[in-house]
C-alpha cells in the first residue's frame, strides 16, 4: 500500500444535491433491512480474490475492453466459448462449496445436501468468508436484535456466537468484512437509529469498528454524525487501515473513506455507484466498483489510492451488472449485457484484464459468484463455468428455489 496519494480533507463537504442524505432510505427498523436487501442483490459478499501486484496505474487512466483485445493482463488468449460448450478441466467437486438461500445451507458444489444439520442462520443472512475460504461470518437477524456468529466449513454446526445487538439499541448495517491477513478479526458497520417517530427518523451515529472473533474485542475505528451510515469494505487489523463508504439515499455510495488511525481520509464518489457493487481482491489492496446505472464502467484503483482510478467500458451499448476480482490473476468477471432497465436477462461473463482485454467466456443469464480460487464462475441458471477454457458443466440444485451467493472452500 505504497501508494497513497488520496486526497485528504478535515470536513465533510457535500453537493447541494446530497442536502437531505437520510431522504428515500431507511436504515432504522423495517427499512434498515430493506438496504441490506440490497446489499445482499447486488454482491453483498463478494468472493475474496487474489491478483498479482501491477505497478500502478495513473490517475483517471481509461481503458476500453474491447472484442477485438489481443488477450488478458493475466496472459490468456481469446476465448469465446458456446452455451452449449462441453465440460472440460474445471468441474463441481466436493472441496469447492457455497451458501444458498431458500433453503439457507452451506453445501458443496458435488452435491446439493446440506452440510448444516441445524438451521443457524436466517434467509436473508448476510455473509463473508475468509481468504483461505474456509471460515464463514454470517449477520443474522431475529426478533431480540442482530448478531454475528461464525464457523468453519468443516464444523458448520459448530458455531460461535461473536456479537449480539440486543438490547444495545444499535443496528448492524451489511455484510462484515473479513480481515485481509486471515486474521480472527471482523471490520463491522453499525448505528444508533434515532427514537423519533416518522417515516425518516435521523441516524444519530454511524461507527465502524473491528470484532476479535476469538476474545470478543472491540475497537470502534471511527465514528460520523452526518446522517450517512458507514459500509465496511476493507480491514488490515495490522496497519490498523480500514476503507468504507459513506452511504444515503437509494444505497447509493457518496464517499468513500480509508481510516488510518486517526486519520480519516474522506473522498467522493461524484457519480452514480451503488455500494453494493464494490469489491476487494483478497490481499485487501484493490478496490472496484460498477458506475453508472445501468452500470456504464467499472472502476478499481489502489486501496489508498482513489485518486488513481482505472475505468474499463464494456462494449457500445453494453451496460455492467456484476463484476468480481478474479482469484490468482490480473483479471475481473464480470456480468455484461444489454444497458436497458430492468435488467436484461442476456448476459455474457467476460474476463477483463485489469489494464486491458477481454474473453467471453460464456453467454449466461447472470453471474451469481466466483470461486474463491478464480478457476470457475457459477452462472444464475446453476452451470459452473471454467473461466480459462469457457466449457460448463451443470451444478445440482437441492430445489428450484436455491440460489447461491457466497463461494467457499472445504
Amino acid at each position: 500500500m505504497s501508494d497513497s496519494r488520496s486526497r485528504r480533507v478535515t470536513d465533510v463537504n457535500l453537493p447541494a444535491r446530497r442536502a437531505s442524505p437520510v431522504r428515500g432510505i431507511a436504515f432504522v427498523g423495517a427499512t434498515a433491512l430493506a438496504v441490506l436487501a440490497l446489499v445482499i442483490a447486488l454482491n453483498t459478499l463478494r468472493p475474496p480474490q487474489v491478483t498479482t501486484p501491477l505497478a500502478s496505474s495513473s490517475a483517471s487512466a481509461t481503458a476500453t475492453v474491447s472484442p477485438a483485445a489481443s488477450g488478458t493482463a493475466g496472459g490468456s488468449p481469446n476465448t469465446t466459448s458456446s452455451p452449449g460448450a462441453s465440460a472440460a478441466g474445471v468441474r463441481p467437486d466436493a472441496s469447492h462449496g457455497m451458501l444458498t438461500r431458500n433453503p439457507a445451507a452451506i453445501r458443496t458444489e458435488a452435491d446439493p445436501t446440506p452440510l448444516n444439520n441445524t438451521p443457524n442462520w436466517n434467509e436473508g443472512a448476510a455473509a463473508a468468508v475468509s481468504p483461505d475460504g474456509k471460515r464463514v461470518a454470517i449477520l443474522r437477524s431475529s426478533q431480540t436484535g442482530q448478531g454475528i456468529i461464525s464457523f468453519t466449513t468443516a464444523k458448520p454446526d459448530e458455531i460461535t456466537s461473536v456479537i449480539d445487538t440486543a438490547g444495545t439499541g444499535e443496528q448492524i448495517v451489511g455484510p462484515p468484512v473479513w480481515a485481509a491477513d486471515g486474521s480472527n478479526s471482523l471490520l463491522v458497520g453499525f448505528i444508533k437509529p434515532s427514537t423519533q417517530s416518522g417515516v425518516e427518523p435521523p441516524v444519530v451515529y454511524a461507527a465502524l469498528r473491528s470484532i476479535d472473533i476469538r476474545t470478543h474485542t472491540v475497537t470502534e475505528l471511527t465514528r460520523i454524525t452526518n446522517n450517512f451510515v458507514l459500509m465496511p469494505v476493507v480491514w488490515h487489523p495490522g496497519g490498523a487501515v480500514a476503507a468504507a463508504y459513506e452511504t444515503g439515499p437509494g444505497g447509493f455510495a457518496i464517499n468513500y473513506l480509508v481510516v488510518r488511525g486517526q486519520q480519516v481520509t474522506r473522498t467522493p464518489f461524484g457519480a452514480n455507484v451503488v455500494g453494493g457493487s464494490l469489491a476487494v481482491n483478497q490481499d485487501g489492496t484493490r478496490v472496484l466498483a460498477i458506475y453508472g446505472s445501468p452500470g456504464a464502467s467499472v472502476h478499481w484503483w489502489p486501496l489508498d489510492g482513489f485518486d488513481q482510478q482505472t475505468e474499463l467500458k464494456p462494449s457500445a451499448g453494453d451496460g455492467v451488472y456484476r463484476a468480481y476480482w478474479r482469484g490468482g490473476r490480473d483479471e475481473i468477471v464480470v456480468a455484461t449485457g444489454p444497458s436497458v432497465t430492468p435488467p436484461s436477462d442476456k448476459q455474457r461473463i467476460e474476463v477483463w484484464g485489469s489494464q486491458s482485454g477481454r474473453r467471453v467466456v460464456r453467454e449466461t443469464g447472470g453471474l451469481s459468484f466466483v470461486r474463491v480460487d478464480g478457476t470457475a464462475a457459477l452462472a444464475f441458471d446453476y452451470q459452473l463455468v471454467d473461466l480459462t477454457t469457457g466449457a460448463t458443466t451443470p451444478v445440482q440444485k437441492r430445489a428450484p428455489t436455491e440460489s447461491a451467493y457466497l463461494a467457499v472452500l472445504f
